[in-house]
């Protein structure tokens, strides 16, 4: 039975292969009532594996640390950036997702950032399936359409976290400094969106309503060379980045055993799909320099939650040991995140007090 189970972990967490997509009358349907989150969260529950695995065994993808931020609404994108340091070198086998970007533009959930062992598709007509090691990844919701990608590398469209399309690239990151960029590029015609338009008409509505091709691309500060990893169609002429933004590192790809005992699930630690959680790497990052339109920006963090494993659905996990640890500097321009060691439990920190005001108005006072 356990080998049986194994195996099957071995190939939910492979790299995923051509999917068929369902028609767009469909997928709208199919979230006309849940968003994307609400839709893993469900599906999460649904999870067969989880059943063998329910007292200290976390299921991928596990957020070590996730930062909500909060920053200006901006209603008219060009540019946004965020520079990101990594202190030490981090192991090739190690499946690690350093992240500074999740957020909305027009509505539409996206992430970006770097990764370890990257995979995918080779684009467009996906007949190869790769591992392209370092690279990464930019990925937005509510699409699947192969015509709203582009990219010279590798692509993914795919229900497993909700129905999203994604493009990813090599990139040979490690120990330095980076500047993950997100860009407005062309406008691509279609039906005009107006405000009184229901926002669920424009999920999977790539061919039918006007869209405008986003880009993602790496800048290595120590060398100045810029990689460009592809571009995904938003909906919209105008694009509106909202205020609310959270940075996180990810465990993916790997359970994390949290029991004492080590020499369980050997199986699953031989075939690399299990990690103990002392063996997650030490790696510091720096989160900084937030430019929005080519000009520094307001950058508030807020708040910090650890061992976030909700997909799974799974909130014993959020009591045990932390294998991650944030600090904020004072001025609050600098996100430092520690990893690889053990860390008393806790499930967030936050970082402001609401003071009531004598008009009954809240404020807040940041505590760093």
């Amino acid at each position: 039975m356990l080998f049986l189970v194994a195996l099957s972990i071995y190939i939910v967490t492979s790299v995923s292969g051509k999917e068929k997509i369902p028609s767009k009358e469909t997928l709208k349907e199919k979230y006309k009532e849940n968003d994307a989150y609400h839709y893993q969260e469900k599906e999460g529950k649904r999870f067969s594996i989880s059943k063998f695995f329910k007292d200290s065994i976390a299921l991928p993808p596990v957020h070590l640390a996730s930062v909500a931020v909060f920053s200006e609404l901006i209603d008219d994108l060009q540019t946004v950036s965020i520079d990101v340091e990594i202190k030490n070198d981090i192991p090739d086998n190690y499946k690690f997702y350093i992240a500074p970007f999740s957020n909305t533009i027009n509505g539409m959930n996206f992430y970006a950032g770097i990764q370890t062992k990257s995979d995918g598709l080779k684009f467009p007509n996906g007949n190869v399936s790769r591992k392209i090691g370092r690279g990464a990844i930019f990925s937005r919701w509510y699409e699947r359409s192969n015509d709203a990608i582009q990219t010279n590398g590798y692509f993914v469209s795919s229900k497993n976290e909700g129905d999203f399309i994604s493009v990813r690239n090599k990139f040979d990151w490690g120990k330095g400094r980076y500047r993950i960029i997100i860009f407005k590029d062309k406008y691509i015609p279609g039906k005009i969106i107006n405000e009184s338009i229901n926002p669920n008409e424009l999920k999977f509505s790539f061919g039918e309503y006007e869209h405008t091709w986003v880009g993602m691309k790496v800048l290595d500060l120590s060398t100045n060379v810029e990689t460009e990893i592809g571009k995904l169609a938003f909906p919209g002429k105008k694009l509106k980045l909202s205020h609310s933004n959270t940075v996180f590192v990810e465990n993916y790809g790997q359970m994390v055993d949290y029991s004492k005992n080590k020499k369980r699930h050997s199986v699953l630690k031989f075939l690399k799909r299990m990690i103990n959680f002392d063996e997650v790497p030490k790696i510091d990052i720096v989160i900084s320099n937030y430019q929005v339109n080519g000009k520094s920006a307001q950058f508030v963090p807020m708040m910090t939650k650890y061992n976030g494993q909700q997909a799974h659905n799974q909130d014993a996990i959020m009591k045990l040991p932390r294998t991650a640890d944030v600090k904020i500097e004072t001025d609050g321009t600098k996100i430092n995140i520690s990893t690889g060691q053990i860390f008393p439990f806790k499930s967030e920190s936050i970082y402001y007090d609401e003071v009531k005001n004598k008009d009954n108005s809240i404020t807040y006072k940041m505590k760093y």
